[in-house]
């Protein structure tokens, strides 16, 4: 297994970024242009659908994608890129879920993994979740 380098792993991310914000400005759109739910609910909908990207949106992305997506968001998926157990398995749903926990305190977690794990380019979260970010299928 090839460790993915750092720069294509950040590319991914921003591409992952990308699609999360175009899916925060178009699901709410969608939602009320579609009539989904009822017109008292409507301003309600739209408020929560557009401040809840970081809240429900992002966790939904990242972990759902990488538990059953065979360990790709689609952003990874653009770069050949694929988190899996440290063994080379395919990523359990709890790995998945403390891997991306690591999002929520990047700067600490990419440092203090950087300097912790060598070669293997792995996060503090990766370390304690036993993942790791591989380039190729």
């Amino acid at each position: 297994m090839k460790t993915a380098p750092w720069m294509d792993r950040l590319v991914a991310i921003i591409i992952d970024l990308i699609i999360l914000r175009l899916l925060a400005q178009v699901l709410p759109f969608t939602i009320l242009y579609h009539q989904i739910l009822p017109d008292d609910f409507k301003n309600a909908v739209f408020e929560t659908l557009s401040r809840g990207e970081k809240y429900l949106l992002a966790p939904a992305y990242f972990v759902g994608l990488r538990a059953w997506w065979n360990g790709q968001t689609l952003g990874k998926r653009v770069l050949g890129l694929r988190c899996v157990a440290a063994n080379g398995e395919a990523l359990k749903f709890w790995q998945a879920v403390v891997d991306c926990l690591g999002y929520l305190i990047w700067p600490i977690d990419f440092i203090v993994g950087a300097l912790l794990s060598g070669h293997k380019n792995q996060r503090l979260t990766q370390m304690i979740a036993g993942t790791q970010v591989i380039k190729g299928p």
